[in-house]
């Protein structure tokens, strides 16, 4: 009896490694076939896509169908998010680029108040294709759902603040778990963060349009 459950809990582990190895390497797959500019925020919300239905409808779904269909679908949709919130970083890149060019104490104060406006921008970033995949709203409504879910929950946000921190320090010194199952894996903790016992996202969820859970 022992033994029989040693080799389920082996077999759904090795299930789980195949699957997060599988859609890692249709994420790359994909983002190069959007020659990366065009393809990198379609593969995302592609991967985000797989794993809620992962997590709210089944994990034995077909994967390759599932990343494929929306990726296509949601193509325009989230290259104009994408690029919408990567304007919004370029702007707060810039003003840390002009402030770190004028040392002073009005600017220390500055760059202080610009941190903590890029971190609440990171968590922003983090939140947003979970939104984007379960909720049909346009680019700027999910924008602005993600900063509502960031600023309303800062424990929630610092502690998805700490596991970017804590997968960026293993993407830089591990270099197979970046290749192998780092976009897998650092997708599965977020978008698990975003719906796990969340009382603002199942109040939003309630009162907003979302997609069906079944839909493709």
């Amino acid at each position: 009896m022992e033994s029989r459950s040693f080799l389920q809990h082996f077999n759904e582990l090795f299930a789980w490694v195949y699957r997060l190895a599988y859609v890692t390497v249709l994420w790359w797959a994909f983002v190069i076939l959007g020659l990366g500019v065009f393809g990198t925020f379609p593969a995302t919300t592609a991967m985000f896509a797989v794993m809620r239905k992962w997590i709210l409808v089944d994990p034995d779904i077909p994967l390759f169908q599932t990343f494929w269909s929306t990726y296509k679908r949601e193509f325009l949709t989230s290259n104009a998010t994408g690029y919408l919130i990567g304007a919004i970083g370029a702007i707060l890149a810039w003003n840390f680029y002009l402030l770190t060019r004028h040392p002073g104490g009005i600017s220390s104060v500055a760059i202080g108040g610009l941190s903590v406006v890029s971190a609440v921008y990171v968590a922003v970033l983090s939140l947003l294709f979970p939104v984007l995949v379960h909720f049909d709203l346009s680019p700027l409504k999910s924008i602005q759902l993600s900063f509502i879910l960031a600023v309303t929950q800062p424990i929630r946000s610092l502690l998805l603040l700490c596991a970017i921190g804590l997968f960026a320090y293993c993407g830089l010194h591990i270099g197979g778990f970046v290749t192998v199952f780092f976009a897998s894996i650092f997708g599965l903790v977020i978008i698990r963060m975003a719906y796990f016992k969340n009382p603002v996202f199942q109040k939003i969820h309630l009162a907003s349009p979302i997609r069906k859970v079944g839909s493709p």
